[in-house]
């Protein structure tokens, strides 16, 4: 079925070039999505448009502070206080959940020597970012 982009976003309310533009990074979903789309029809034109505006952002934070200032009995948790500051400053978001892989990477070393760096892959969706480890 050989549709344009243009003709299919006819009747949306949002001009579908700017959201382009204004979008981050849009990942393997936006090509399911306009199957989605022709499948199911306009009534859940919206709902699709929010998948699509997934926030997504690779930060390197710096932990090196955290073990210099900090007691040794406390670096490990401070390092994920510090990550979920960083995260809530720098995606604008309220709720930050970290993966178990990262947690595994800040205690691979223990309490006393979390990493002096971590890089970090961060989804935001909605008012929630979810950390995982980059590659």
């Amino acid at each position: 079925m050989n549709v344009s982009y243009e003709r299919m976003f006819k009747f949306s309310f949002i001009n579908f070039n700017n959201f382009l533009k204004r979008t981050i990074n849009l990942t393997v979903i936006f090509k399911y999505t306009f199957s989605i789309f022709l499948w199911v029809g306009y009534f859940y034109h919206l709902t699709i448009l929010e998948v699509l505006m997934m926030e997504e952002r690779i930060y390197t934070i710096p932990l090196r502070d955290v073990i210099n200032k900090s007691v040794r009995t406390k670096r490990a948790p401070r390092a994920i206080k510090k990550i979920k500051q960083f995260l809530k400053r720098h995606m604008k978001a309220e709720i930050v959940k970290i993966d178990n892989e990262l947690n595994e990477k800040i205690w691979e070393r223990g309490i006393q020597k979390p990493p002096a760096r971590v890089r970090v892959k961060a989804v935001k969706e909605g008012n929630v970012v979810t950390a995982t480890l980059a590659e």
